[in-house]
């Protein structure tokens, strides 16, 4: 585990990301927040519960084809553009 991880385990609710990571004694402070509703975790676990945590494991693959990698960026180019444009509009 080290800080940017994203650890699961059953003291949390969904996953967590760490922001900083340090030992205290015989227990590992973690500070973070949930990767989804983005709460603020902070807490004292005993190194004997450690082995309780799971470190998802992040690979990027770049095998997608290109063209629906171009296709996705353009639909959220095209969802900003339209709600900035409806932003901007005087309302009546």
């Amino acid at each position: 585990m080290k800080e940017g991880s994203i650890i699961e385990g059953p003291f949390w609710p969904e996953p967590v990301e760490i922001k900083k990571i340090e030992k205290i004694g015989e227990y590992i402070h973690i500070i973070g927040a949930s990767i989804h509703s983005k709460s603020f975790i902070e807490q004292l676990i005993p190194e004997s519960e450690i082995d309780k945590i799971r470190v998802r494991e992040t690979t990027l693959n770049f095998t997608s084809d290109g063209l629906e990698a171009f296709l996705a960026v353009e639909a959220i180019r095209f969802k900003f553009a339209s709600t900035a444009k409806n932003a901007s509009r005087p309302s009546e």
